[in-house]
């Protein structure tokens, strides 16, 4: 997960570590409500990683536009949730 901390923070375009325990936060809050609904967690699958980014700027309200973040956000995630291959498959969760 350490890749995917480093994604994260460099589309969140962050340096240094100083938000790194809040980043941490928010993306195992996004994998969590991601896999929640029932999303295989891949961290290679690019939607994955656009959906914790997404996740990410709309916790932090990125650019002052939490609203847009979260909307596409729940879209991508709910969308995932319905594609066969995004569905967790049983003994996955």
């Amino acid at each position: 997960m350490p890749d995917l901390i480093s994604k994260i923070k460099k589309l969140l375009r962050l340096s240094g570590d100083a938000l790194d325990d809040v980043v941490k936060m928010n993306v195992d809050a996004a994998l969590d409500d991601i896999a929640d609904q029932g999303v295989d967690i891949d961290t290679q699958d690019n939607l994955i990683v656009k959906a914790v980014e997404l996740y990410c700027k709309w916790q932090m309200n990125h650019n002052g536009e939490a609203d847009r973040f979260e909307k596409n956000y729940t879209t991508l995630r709910d969308t995932m949730s319905k594609q066969e291959a995004h569905r967790q498959v049983d003994g996955d969760a």
